[in-house]
């Protein structure tokens, strides 16, 4: 790769596998780094009427990736945080203009250490969810 490539790294996993601290730590340590964490975006807040969960994970992803391209095309480096789930190839074609190497990595625990990091956090709701994307 030419000194020009940016790095684009989409960390990716389960609810409670350590998404956050992982995605916080690499864009500390790789110079010139933006962290971009998906749930502000998905959990901006909206007037009523509320849009469907799909159409707000779609403009979710949508922002990711206009802020993703803003940032690459200034130079930057970018650290995804979000739940990958088969937006994978939609994004892959979307970035497919930029000189940009995407780095894909899906963390994984086991159901015991999922519902230890979900009760530890107090979001223990959230552990149907985070099991049905471990098992997918």
């Amino acid at each position: 790769m030419d000194g020009d490539t940016k790095q684009i790294y989409l960390i990716s996993g389960p609810l409670g596998v350590g998404k956050s601290t992982t995605s916080k730590e690499l864009a500390r340590l790789v110079e010139r780094c933006v962290l971009i964490e998906g749930d502000d975006l998905l959990h901006m807040q909206m007037t009523e009427p509320v849009p469907t969960w799909e159409e707000r994970l779609s403009l979710a992803w949508m922002n990711i990736l206009s802020v993703t391209r803003n940032f690459i095309q200034n130079d930057f480096h970018v650290v995804i945080d979000f739940v990958v789930e088969d937006e994978f190839e939609w994004f892959c074609r979307q970035i497919a203009d930029l000189n940009v190497q995407l780095k894909y990595a899906v963390l994984h625990a086991d159901e015991e250490t999922i519902a230890e990091r979900l009760h530890k956090r107090g979001d223990i709701h959230s552990l149907d969810r985070s099991l049905f994307l471990l098992n997918n």
